[in-house]
C-alpha cells in the first residue's frame, strides 16, 4: 500500500516497519553486536555482512527499480555506526471527503494517472479540473498559466479557480514555448496561501513514466526545454535558440529518470518540513490504486476502475460507416467507456480534426485523445471539402503514434452494406465524391464498384494488422447474433450492452421522424444561451436521460441536406443547447 514518507523510500516503494520512537546508539544496539565490537574479529564479520548486503540487496534493487543509489544499512548496523536517528514513516492518513481540507492538489508529474484521478473524484461527487480550469459560464483558462499569473502578481496561486474546483488533478502547463509547473515552481506560495491543503503524490514505475512521455506529443522534449529548477533547458545553458540540447543537459533517459525521482522526493521532503499538509501517496499502476484512494478519502473504490478502464492506447473502429458503428458506440458507453461517434467533443467532426492535426504534423488524435477511450467512427463524409477517412488515409500515422492500439474491424454482408449506404442520406453519392485513395472521384456510382471498394477496405485493414502485429485486431460481424458476445469476450465486458442501434436500410422518409433510443422524440431546449441551460442539462442527466451540454454541428448537417440532428439524435434524449455563438471556422 502506498504510504506517506518523510524521507527517501526503499527501492520498492514500500514502507519499512520501524519503531514509533527515536533511537540512539546506546539504546538500539543489540548486546550480541556490542560483544562483537570488543573483539577484532567483529571487523571482519561486519565487512563480510556489508559486502553481502551491498551485492545481494542494494545493487539488485537499483537495477530493478532505478532508485537513487544510497547505502541503506540494516537497523542494527546503522546503530553500530551511530546513525540510529530517523524519521518515522507513517501510513496514508484518512481524509474523509465530507471533511477534507480543500483544495486537493495532485503533485506528481503529468502522465502519471492524472486523468484517472480526476475521474475518480468526479465519480465521487467532487468538482475536479484537469489541465484546463474551465468552469461553467466562465472564460476558458489553462490551470498552469492562470496559477503563474497569480503568483507573478502576488495573488494566491489558485485565485479565481479554487471557488470552482475542489480537486486540481493536473496543474502544470508544458508546451514548447510556454511552461509552468506549480508543483515545482510554486510550492512555497501554495503552502503560504493553502497551509492545510491535501497533497496527492501520484507515482508509477519510472521506466513506465519515461516510455509514456516519449509517446505523448513529445512530452520528453518539452520537459527538456522547460528550464525547471534542477533541470535546465538548452536555452538556459546555451543562451540561444537551438534544436539540439547541449551534451549533458537533460539529453539522456537517465537525466529524465533522475528528474522524475527527484521530484517525487521533493514533494515528500516538502511535506516533512510542512506537516500541516496531509500527503496521500498512490502508485497509479498498482492493482490496489482505487482501494488506496478509497481508504484515504472514503470514496467509492469502483470509481477508479471506471476512470481507468481504458488501455494504454485508444480503441479504434476501422470499418466503414453503416457497419454497426452506433451499436459499437453504445456497447462501450454502456460498459462505462468514454466513446465518440463521428463527433469528438469540442473539436467537431473527428475526421476533420484528425486531418487538421496531420496537416500541422501533430498526432492524429492530438487535443482529444484523453477525452475518449474508444473512437467508433473516425471518418467524416461531407464532400468536397469535408471528407476524410483516417482508416484509409492515415493508417501509417495511426501506427506511428499509437503502435499498440486495439483495432476493431466491424464487418457485415456487403450487399446489406450497399443497401444501407444507398438509402442513408445520399451516402453512396457522397462516397463517390470523396476522391479516396484507390477510389477516385466519380467511381462508385455502379453497385459493383461500391462493393469492390468495401471488400478492398476490409482486406486493407487485415493486411495492415498483419504488417504491424503490435496492433490487436478484433473482427466482428455486426449482423452476427453473437456480436455482443464476441466484443464482450475480447474486452471482458458485459455482453448485454450489445443491441444494434440503427436498423439497416433506414430510409430518408423514416429519418424525417427519428426518435431517440428510448423511443421518444428528442427534447430540445430552444432558448438563447445562458438562461439556465447548464441546470437543465444537469436536471435531465440526474434523472437518467442522456443530455448534450454543448452546441452541436446542426449547421453543417443542414448545409449538406441532412436532418438537423443527424449523427447525434440517437445518442441523446435531450439537447440542452442548440445555439452556438462561436465564429464560423474556415
Amino acid at each position: 500500500m502506498a504510504v506517506e514518507m518523510a524521507n527517501d523510500p526503499k527501492p520498492n516503494g514500500k514502507a519499512r516497519s520501524r519503531p514509533n520512537t527515536t533511537s540512539t546508539s546506546s539504546s538500539c544496539v543489540p548486546s550480541l553486536i556490542r560483544c562483537w565490537c570488543r573483539e577484532w574479529k567483529s571487523l571482519i564479520a561486519m565487512a563480510v555482512l556489508l559486502s553481502v548486503h551491498l551485492i545481494f540487496v542494494i545493487l539488485p534493487s537499483q537495477l530493478m527499480y532505478h532508485t537513487d543509489f544510497s547505502l541503506q544499512l540494516p537497523v542494527e548496523l546503522q546503530c553500530l555506526f551511530g546513525s540510529c536517528i530517523y524519521i518515522e514513516r507513517r501510513p496514508n492518513p484518512v481524509v474523509d471527503l465530507s471533511e477534507a481540507v480543500y483544495p486537493l492538489l495532485v503533485m506528481g508529474m503529468p502522465k502519471v494517472g492524472t486523468t484517472s484521478i480526476q475521474k475518480f473524484f468526479q465519480c465521487n461527487g467532487l468538482t475536479a479540473s484537469h489541465y484546463n480550469c474551465n468552469a461553467p459560464g466562465k472564460e476558458k483558462q489553462v490551470c498552469g498559466s492562470t496559477i503563474r499569473e497569480n503568483v507573478l502578481q502576488g495573488s494566491p496561486p489558485l485565485e479565481g479557480l479554487v471557488d470552482d474546483f475542489q480537486v486540481f488533478a493536473e496543474m502544470d502547463h508544458i508546451t514548447r514555448d510556454d511552461c509552468y509547473v506549480p508543483q515545482i515552481q510554486a510550492l512555497d506560495e501554495i503552502h503560504t496561501h493553502y497551509p492545510n491543503a491535501t497533497f496527492i503524490l501520484n507515482t508509477r514505475n519510472a521506466k513506465n513514466w519515461l516510455k509514456s512521455i516519449k509517446h505523448w506529443n513529445n512530452m520528453d522534449k518539452r520537459l527538456r526545454w522547460c528550464n525547471l529548477p534542477g533541470f535546465p533547458s538548452a536555452v538556459a545553458v546555451a543562451g540561444e535558440e537551438s534544436t539540439d540540447l547541449p551534451e549533458g543537459v537533460g539529453d539522456s533517459d537517465a537525466d529524465l529518470l533522475t528528474f522524475f525521482k527527484d521530484h517525487n522526493n521533493r514533494i515528500r521532503k516538502f511535506v516533512s518540513t510542512h506537516p500541516s499538509h496531509a500527503l496521500i501517496e498512490i502508485d497509479v499502476d498498482a492493482p490496489e490504486a482505487g482501494d488506496v484512494l478509497s481508504a484515504a478519502f472514503g470514496g467509492k473504490a469502483h470509481c477508479w476502475a471506471n476512470a481507468n478502464n481504458k488501455g494504454k492506447s485508444p480503441i479504434l473502429v476501422m470499418g466503414m460507416p453503416k457497419s454497426g458503428t452506433t451499436s459499437i458506440n453504445d456497447f462501450f458507453q454502456c460498459n462505462g467507456f468514454r466513446a465518440s461517434h463521428q463527433y469528438c467533443g469540442g473539436v467537431g467532426f473527428c475526421g476533420l480534426a484528425i486531418r487538421d492535426n496531420l496537416q500541422h504534423q501533430l498526432p492524429p488524435l492530438h487535443g482529444f485523445d484523453e477525452q475518449f477511450d474508444v473512437f467508433t467512427q473516425l471518418d467524416t463524409n461531407h464532400p468536397p471539402s469535408k471528407c476524410f477517412y483516417p482508416q484509409i488515409q492515415a493508417l501509417e500515422e495511426i501506427h506511428q503514434h499509437y503502435p499498440n492500439t486495439t483495432l476493431i474491424l466491424n464487418t457485415r454482408n456487403s450487399t446489406a452494406w450497399l443497401r444501407s449506404v444507398s438509402t442513408w442520406s445520399g451516402m453512396q453519392e457522397r462516397l463517390t465524391e470523396c476522391d479516396l485513395p484507390g477510389f477516385p472521384q466519380g467511381v462508385g456510382k455502379k453497385d459493383e464498384e461500391m462493393l469492390e471498394f468495401y471488400e478492398n477496405h476490409l482486406e486493407r485493414i487485415r493486411e495492415f494488422a498483419k504488417r504491424y502485429p503490435s496492433h490487436r485486431l478484433i473482427e466482428v460481424s455486426v449482423n452476427d447474433e453473437k456480436a455482443g458476445d464476441i466484443l464482450a469476450s475480447a474486452f471482458h465486458l458485459n455482453a448485454t450492452c450489445w443491441g444494434r442501434s440503427n436498423k439497416a436500410g433506414d430510409s430518408k422518409t423514416k429519418m424525417k421522424a427519428r426518435k431517440t433510443k428510448n423511443g421518444q422524440p428528442p427534447i430540445l431546449a430552444v432558448g438563447l444561451p445562458k438562461p439556465g441551460m447548464t441546470s437543465i442539462h444537469d436536471f435531465f442527466e440526474c434523472n437518467g436521460l442522456r443530455s448534450s451540454k454543448y452546441a452541436l454541428s446542426i449547421r453543417d448537417n443542414v448545409q449538406h441536406q441532412l436532418p438537423p440532428l443527424y449523427g447525434f439524435d440517437e445518442r441523446f434524449d435531450v439537447i440542452s443547447k442548440l445555439a452556438t455563438t462561436l465564429p464560423p471556422s474556415n
